[in-house]
C-alpha cells in the first residue's frame, strides 16, 4: 500500500512537471490534481490526494479521479491544444468509466450525453457558466501504446491476424484535444483509475 501511495504522489509530480515544461508559464497553465473518491451516505465525495497538511493513502480497490486544468492566462484564443493524461503504474482505467463512454461513441446507453469536457469562456469572472463541449470534441481519445498512437473509442487493436477491443486495462493514456481556448478562459477534464 505505502508502494501505490508514493507512486500515486510522485505521478502527480511528475506529470505536473512535464505539463508545465511543455506549455510553460503562459500562454497556458496546466494543473493536474488527484482525489480518493470516497462514499458517504450514498453520495461521492472527492478528498484530495495531496493537501499543505497531509497525503491521502490509497489502497488496491481504491478509485481515484484526476483533474487536468488548463487556463489560458493571455487575451488571444490558443489554438489546437492537447491535454494528456497517464494511466499511472499500479492503477488500471476505470472500467466503469471506460464503458459509459464506449457506451456513447457506438450510440447506446444513456439518452443525455454524459459531459467528459468543461469550458469556463472566463476564468476570471466567478459565475462564469460551464460549458459542456460540443461533440467530438467532448470525446476523449485512447492509447493502448504507452502514448505513441490514439483513437476515439472503442479502441481496437490487431493480434493474431484478429481485430480486438481494448478493455479498459489495456489503455495507458488519455487524451483530450481542444480546438480553441478562449482568452481567459478554462477547459476542465476528469478520467478515473482503479488502483491495483
Amino acid at each position: 500500500m505505502k508502494k501505490q501511495i508514493i507512486i500515486l504522489s510522485c505521478f502527480v509530480l511528475i506529470v505536473s512537471s512535464f505539463l508545465f515544461s511543455c506549455f510553460g508559464a503562459e500562454p497556458v497553465e496546466v494543473k493536474l490534481k488527484g482525489f480518493l473518491v470516497e462514499q458517504s451516505d450514498g453520495k461521492e465525495i472527492l478528498r484530495p490526494l495531496e493537501t499543505d497538511e497531509k497525503t491521502t493513502k490509497v489502497a488496491p480497490g481504491d478509485i481515484v479521479e484526476y483533474l487536468l486544468v488548463a487556463r489560458n492566462n493571455t487575451d488571444e484564443t490558443v489554438d489546437d491544444l492537447s491535454l494528456k493524461g497517464p494511466v499511472p503504474e499500479s492503477t488500471e482505467l476505470t472500467s466503469k468509466w471506460y464503458g459509459k463512454i464506449v457506451d456513447f461513441a457506438e450510440g447506446e446507453g444513456e439518452e443525455k450525453p454524459p459531459v467528459f469536457m468543461v469550458l469556463k469562456p472566463d476564468k476570471a469572472e466567478e459565475d462564469s457558466k460551464e460549458i459542456p463541449m460540443k461533440l467530438p470534441e467532448r470525446l476523449p481519445k485512447f492509447s493502448i501504446d504507452g502514448g505513441k498512437n490514439y483513437s476515439f473509442p472503442p479502441v481496437e487493436y490487431e493480434e493474431a491476424g484478429k481485430t480486438k477491443e481494448a478493455e479498459a486495462s489495456q489503455i495507458t493514456n488519455v487524451l483530450w484535444e481542444v480546438s480553441e481556448l478562449p482568452a481567459q478562459g478554462e477547459v476542465q477534464v476528469r478520467y478515473r483509475v482503479t488502483v491495483q
